[in-house]
C-alpha cells in the first residue's frame, strides 16, 4: 500500500509505514509520526500514522490514523474515508462510507453512507444515509447543523442527539432549523432546539 505525499510515496504495511526520501532508494520510519503536508493533499491505503494535516485533499481507505485536517484559507478541501480508523476529521466536505471516526468537526457538508462516528458532528448540513439494506450508520454524539437528513428508507440509521445550529453560513441568527427523518429505520433519540424556530419532517 502506498501514501501519496509531495510526489514521495509512503510505503505502509499493517504496522509499518515509510517514506522514501527524494532521490534516493532509502526509506524512513514515519510509523505513528505527524505528517504534514503544505503543498498537496494525501491519500493514505494501509497502515498507521498520528495525526495528518493537508493543504489539499485527504482520502484514506484503510488503516488507522489520528486526527486528519484538510483546511487552506478561501479554499475548500475534500476528505474522503472509506476505511479503517480515524480521529477527528476536520474540512469543508466530509464523506465517510464504511469507516469509524471519532468525530466531525467545522465542515460544511457532512454525507456518511455507512460506518460509525463514536462523537460529535458539527457542520452547516448533514446528511446520514445508508447506500445499501446491509448498510448501517450510528452517530453516538450530537450533530450540531443547520439542516440534518437521517434517511433510513434502506439501512438503519440511529443518531443520539440533534442540536440546531443557531447561526447561519454568514454568521448571522438562523431562523429555520430542520432536521428530517425518512424511513422507518430512522431514529434520533433527542432533539434539542431551545428558542430556535425547527422545523421536523
Amino acid at each position: 500500500a502506498k501514501v501519496g505525499l509531495n510526489k514521495n510515496d509512503t510505503v505502509l504495511s499493517k504496522s509499518k509505514a515509510y517514506v522514501k526520501l527524494n532521490d534516493s532508494n532509502i526509506y524512513w520510519d514515519v510509523t505513528g509520526a505527524d505528517i504534514e503536508a503544505e503543498k498537496s493533499g494525501v491519500a493514505i491505503s494501509g497502515g498507521k500514522l498520528g495525526s495528518v494535516s493537508a493543504k489539499g485533499d485527504v482520502t484514506m481507505s484503510n488503516g488507522t490514523v489520528g486526527d486528519i485536517t484538510a483546511t487552506e484559507k478561501d479554499v475548500d478541501h475534500n476528505i474522503e474515508v472509506t476505511g479503517g480508523t480515524t480521529g477527528d476529521l476536520t474540512a469543508a466536505n466530509v464523506t465517510v462510507s464504511g469507516a469509524t471516526v471519532a468525530s466531525i468537526t467545522d465542515a460544511d457538508v457532512v454525507t456518511v453512507e455507512e460506518g460509525t462516528v463514536s462523537g460529535n458532528i458539527s457542520a452547516i448540513d448533514v446528511t446520514l444515509a445508508p447506500v445499501n439494506e446491509e448498510a448501517s450508520i450510528a452517530v453516538n454524539g450530537t450533530v450540531t447543523a443547520e439542516t440534518l437528513l437521517v434517511d433510513g428508507t434502506s439501512g438503519k440509521v440511529a443518531v443520539n442527539g440533534y442540536f440546531a445550529d443557531e447561526n447561519g453560513e454568514d454568521g448571522g441568527q438562523n431562523n429555520e432549523s430542520k432536521p428530517t427523518l425518512m424511513g422507518g429505520k430512522a431514529s434520533i433519540n433527542k432533539i434539542y432546539v431551545d428558542s430556535r424556530t425547527t422545523e421536523i419532517v
